[in-house]
Order: structure tokens, then sequence, then C-alpha cells
């Protein structure tokens, strides 16, 4: 899919978009947002190679949100993602059950060009600072290169499983609120960290870490 519209695939108000189960390939070029919606958005498999030029995956409602919309729930899938902007934004919920994901936001960690005043340029995002509002990860293989912050949450990041590789040009993993990395009474496999280059590795105003292994190196040595 190639376009020069502003969204490749456009949902309205409260529409769901979802991506059945399947060994789809989706090759979306997009001079801007490349899959947006008001709604909700659920991937269930299928390889995805996104090209965008502001925002990749966007779930934002426009004005008020109800509880149903500003979600975006993957099961599974592969994501291959290279946007100018976030490659996945979302406003009320952010959650991961498995998948593998490849994310380069702007150019890197170690862009010139980014400018965090005016632009977002984070791997994942989520904008709502209400109760409840959160980014969980399950499960998954993440290898993100991003020019802000690679996990980015304006309330609460939960991260149970799966393994990580970060270079960040700000935060590796930011909450404005709260961060939990592993499980009570989990495995140290259940969970790898890798945090190459960032400026806080793991931020939060109360960070819980019950398993996992965790190699983070900050640029200000700063967890």
């Amino acid at each position: 899919m190639n376009g020069y519209c502003k969204n490749i695939i456009k949902g309205g108000s409260e529409v769901p978009i979802v991506f059945e189960k399947s060994n789809g390939h989706y090759i979306i070029n997009a001079n801007q947002t490349a899959i947006s919606t008001d709604g909700y958005l659920e991937f269930n498999g299928g390889f995805f190679n996104i090209y965008s030029g502001e925002d990749a995956i966007k779930c934002s409602p426009e004005g008020k949100s109800n509880g149903n919309t500003g979600k975006i729930l993957i099961n599974d899938g592969n994501f291959y993602i290279e946007s100018k902007n976030d490659a996945f934004t979302a406003t009320n919920n952010i959650h991961i059950v498995n998948g593998t994901f490849n994310i380069k936001t702007e150019n890197g960690y170690d862009s010139k060009t980014f400018d965090s005043d005016s632009e977002s340029a984070k791997g994942f995002k989520l904008t709502n600072n209400a109760t409840g509002c959160e980014i969980k990860i399950d499960n998954g293989e993440f290898y993100i290169n991003t020019a802000d912050d690679a996990i980015h949450s304006d309330d609460s990041i939960t991260i149970t499983g799966g393994i990580f590789i970060i270079f960040s040009g700000d935060d590796g993993i930011h909450a404005d609120n709260q961060v939990i990395l592993g499980k009570e009474n989990g495995s140290n496999d259940d969970l790898s960290i890798t945090i190459k280059y960032s400026n806080e590795g793991i931020e939060g105003i109360n960070v819980k870490i019950y398993s996992g292994t965790y190699n983070i190196y900050a640029m200000d040595d700063e967890i």
C-alpha cells in the first residue's frame, strides 16, 4: 500500500480496526500516519512493514473518549516500523500479548535532527494519565531504536515478560506514575531488558522490579 493521503488505513469515531489472524503481509508507505482510528485497534497476526512520515500506528480519539476507544491490543504479529514520529501511540491502553517488533523513529537514538520541544518520536506512547491507563506487555521480542523515549506512559507501565534491546535518545522506559517489571515469584528467564543507550534507563515515580535480567547503560548512569 502506497499513499499520499493523510492516512492509509483509517477508522472513524469509535470504529474498531481488526487484523484477523493470518499470514498476511502489509507493506505500507505513508506520507503521514499509516494506520489510524479514533476507536480501537486489534492485531492478531500478520507481517507489517511500515514507513511513515508521521506516526505509524495511532489510536487517539478526538475529543472525549469512552472506555472502549483509544486502545491498542496486539495478540501477535511481526512489525518492522520506520516512522518520523511515534511508532505506536494510544490514548487509554496499549496491551501487547506477544509479537516481534523492530522499531526505528526519526534517525534513531543519535539523531542530530530531532527537536524534543516540537516533536515526539517515541516507540510506544500512552497519552492519558487517568487511573487504569497503562502500557502492558506480557511477552514478545523488541528491538527499539528511538530519538525519544522508547516506552513512555503518562500513567503506568507493566512489563512481565519478553526480550528487549533498547537504544533511546531520551529515556529507555518512562512512566509518569508507576513502572512494574517482572512477576512476583517469577523467573528471571521470563524477562530480559538491555538498554544500550539512554538518558534515564528506567524512570517512574514508583518503580517495582520483581524478576528479570537487566543490562542498562545510561548516559548519566541513572536508573
